[in-house]
């Protein structure tokens, strides 16, 4: 089972999965998986971290500086190692338990970043997986990963937190 939820850029996503994240913590619910939390102030993003839904630990993933070697997503630098600790965060998850996905973009249309891992987890029909993505990449996004009627829920669906936990915990 996969829901998916999508809004524009900088609309709120990840600040509605932190928030559903600490009300599930809360109720001592199991879930894991990967935020990308965005470093910076909301007009100047220099880049974006890595949160570990798990641990709380947090790692550096894109900067809008790096070596010229560095592999390139729009403005942003790759940091080497990234994606591959992203990548085992969400492997790592029970297979019970829910997987969180912030998000899925252009590195992942392309079977980069982390589609590799993203691929084997939504290769399970019955896994509870959550996956962020932006509007303007949904309906590619979902053709390229073969979704065929995921549940969609728009950020901006006042039932958004209730709706994403009925369809990962229902």
């Amino acid at each position: 089972m996969t829901v998916i939820l999508t809004g524009p850029r900088r609309s709120g996503k990840t600040t509605l999965l932190r928030d559903v994240a600490t009300s599930w913590k809360r109720r001592g619910m199991s879930f894991g998986g990967i935020l990308s939390l965005a470093v910076g102030s909301p007009e100047d993003v220099s880049g974006y971290d890595i949160y570990n839904l798990e641990t709380g630990e947090v790692f550096p993933f894109l900067r809008r500086e790096g070596h010229q070697e560095w592999e390139k997503t729009g403005r942003f630098a790759v940091l080497p190692g990234a994606v591959a600790a992203a990548s085992e965060i969400m492997l790592r998850v029970s297979p019970d338990n829910p997987v969180i996905i912030d998000e899925a973009g252009p590195l992942e249309l392309q079977g980069r970043g982390w589609w590799p891992a993203a691929a084997r987890l939504l290769s399970t029909p019955s896994r509870p997986i959550l996956l962020v993505v932006r509007d303007g990449f949904l309906e590619r996004f979902c053709t390229f990963a073969g979704l065929e009627r995921p549940d969609v829920v728009s950020v901006d669906d006042p039932c958004a937190a209730v709706k994403i936990e009925g369809g990962l915990f229902g």
